[in-house]
């Protein structure tokens, strides 16, 4: 049970990053620390239940030095969500040193010849507890590696959980994070780190139980809190789908883009809701629309929500959560009407007498014939051909009368 629910949380955490790469790029952090995680879940699943000697083979100790990226990346996706910053220094490059080094331990194994791989799945398949006898490392002895793993990791939870707690927003002056926004990645943040905290901690008692008591016996006495285990970090890696405002991180708004926004009373004496988030980021939404309607940088093929924020020197999660939140709309449906609305001004200023109506498409943005039309009907409701015959129609009749 525990594989697909490893195979589901793999699935998830390509589609995490996948779909959320524009909103905020720590989300590849917390996705490579999901994908490492869910890997780990596999492995166990291959060595404890399906043993098949070919999949236990082609897996086994070779991904080692993936399970040693999850501490960091969690680390990285913390503070990364905490500062809204996403880069990594140099002085970042230590915390993978010990995956590195697992890496170039695990060599003499990785060129082991296939039959010999083989025939140690066999043994284990047929004795468990053969596995921490078996040389898969040549500098540290499996036992040690094996128990290594979870504290690792458990080490880099409790000093994410440092960093959550030490945040304080409000020493800030200058820039003031969403409330909505703080409260909800701030809950998110919480229970992660206490799933993780709960699953490093089971499984480093298990693997010092297995290290000193029978296998078969151990590992068959906590399967049902092995798959509770593993069902609680699926569900919280699954949270997401269901607080997607998690995936925008914590944006700052500057202090003083934040207009002041009076609140009156009415007759009743009640006070009436005000959209805090629309206030908060109401002078980005202009800066974007002047922007667009300014420098047109919606006719480059290539123009994507990075270019908007780098020319805007505004972090890009801001620049996703105001369009989506503030603005309701999506920037591939933000970027396609101005498109449209440019070719159709471009159409009704005469191009077409100098161009074809393709040509008028790819300078308005369009890389294509096809994704000019559809776009334009979607947005029209009609293709750009009949736009410029009704286009022509109205200046003939202009012109009769």
């Amino acid at each position: 049970m525990l594989l697909p629910i490893s195979i589901l949380t793999i699935i998830l955490s390509f589609l995490l990053v996948y779909h959320n790469w524009g909103k905020n790029r720590n989300v590849l952090y917390l996705g490579i620390s999901f994908f490492s995680l869910a890997f780990y879940g596999v492995a166990h699943d291959l060595l404890v239940n399906i043993r098949h000697p070919f999949y236990l083979a082609l897996i086994l100790n070779h991904i080692t030095p993936v399970y040693l990226l999850a501490g960091p990346m969690l680390y990285f996706y913390i503070r990364g969500n905490l500062s809204d910053e996403n880069r990594l220094t140099r002085k970042d490059s230590v915390h993978f040193i010990p995956a590195i080094f697992q890496l170039i331990s695990i060599l003499p194994w990785i060129f082991k010849p296939w039959s010999e791989k083989i025939h140690i799945a066999n043994i284990l398949i047929q004795d468990i507890s053969q596995y921490h006898s078996i040389d898969f490392n040549m500098v540290f002895p499996t036992a040690y590696n094996f128990l290594f793993r979870p504290l690792h990791l458990l080490m880099y939870v409790i000093w994410s959980a440092v960093l959550l707690w030490r945040f304080r927003p409000e020493r800030s002056l200058e820039f003031r994070i969403p409330d909505r926004l703080l409260l909800i990645n701030h809950r998110w943040m919480r229970v992660l780190l206490t799933s993780l905290f709960l699953t490093c901690f089971f499984y480093f008692v298990l693997a010092v139980q297995l290290l000193t008591g029978n296998a078969y016996a151990i590992l068959d006495s906590t399967n049902e809190m092995q798959l509770l285990t593993g069902i609680f970090f699926f569900l919280s890696a699954g949270l997401l789908l269901f607080f997607p405002d998690v995936l925008y991180g914590l944006p700052r708004v500057k202090n003083t883009e934040m207009p002041q926004v009076s609140v009156e009373k009415g007759p009743d004496n009640a006070t009436p809701v005000i959209n805090a988030e629309s206030a908060q980021l109401n002078d980005l939404s202009n800066r974007i629309l002047t922007f667009m309607e300014k420098d047109r940088p919606f006719t480059r093929y290539e123009f994507s929500i990075n270019d908007l924020a780098a020319a805007l020197d505004v972090p890009m999660n801001q620049v996703s959560w105001c369009l989506n939140k503030v603005m309701d709309i999506k920037f591939t449906t933000f970027r396609m009407k101005y498109r449209v609305a440019y070719a159709k001004q471009l159409l009704e200023d005469g191009k077409t007498r100098e161009m074809t109506i393709e040509a008028v498409g790819n300078m308005a943005g369009f890389s294509s014939r096809s994704s000019f039309y559809n776009a334009f009907k979607e947005i029209a409701g009609m293709t750009p051909t009949e736009y410029l015959e009704k286009v022509r129609t109205s200046d003939v009749q202009k012109h009769v009368v």
